[in-house]
């Protein structure tokens, strides 16, 4: 029992001096922003989108947090054009509509401008090449004749099972 406790001390301890090495207290090298701890980008600038796969024409809302607070940044498309210029809250947050441009294909927003430390990771969108915004309804598959049919064909079905076996009833009596 004693080595058993000796044991779970010396494991602790390791453990201990495993956290202090490689720890929150750590500091990044110089000459490199400090943007957080693990998993990298926990505690840096982060970006997320309502949809990932938007159509031409269509808005979709851009949010992010962790950035330096009260900063103005911009948000880009990676084919130059701007996206929108947006002003960051007091505690570092924003959300924004932006407009996709009519460019299909898979595209990247980023930012650029006055912004934090550690900038987000750009977000890859896959802009869809048909429907979405001012392409008419959208098609759900669902076939109103054939399943009419089907239902006449049931009830007919139903109605000819229940006489004949009215019929056979009255055979047998």
């Amino acid at each position: 029992m004693k080595a058993v406790r000796l044991l779970l001390v010396a494991v602790m301890a390791l453990v201990l001096t495993l956290l202090r090495v490689t720890g929150a207290g750590a500091v990044a090298p110089s000459g490199s922003p400090s943007c957080g701890g693990y998993p990298p980008g926990s505690l840096g600038a982060t970006m997320s989108v309502s949809t990932t796969t938007p159509f031409p024409g269509e808005t979709i809302t851009v949010t992010g947090q962790h950035f330096k607070a009260n900063e103005n940044i911009t948000l880009v498309y990676d084919t130059g054009s701007t996206l929108a210029d947006v002003h960051v809250d007091a505690n570092g947050r924003f959300s924004t509509g932006v407009r996709i441009p009519a460019v299909t294909g898979n595209h990247m927003i980023l930012v650029s401008g006055d912004h934090s430390v550690c900038p987000p990771d750009p977000i890859q969108v896959t802009v869809q090449s048909s429907g979405g915004a001012g392409g008419g309804l959208s098609s759900t598959g669902v076939n109103v004749l054939t399943g009419l049919a089907i239902a006449i064909a049931l009830l007919a079905g139903g109605v000819l099972l229940t006489r004949s076996g009215r019929r056979r009833s009255r055979s047998h009596h």
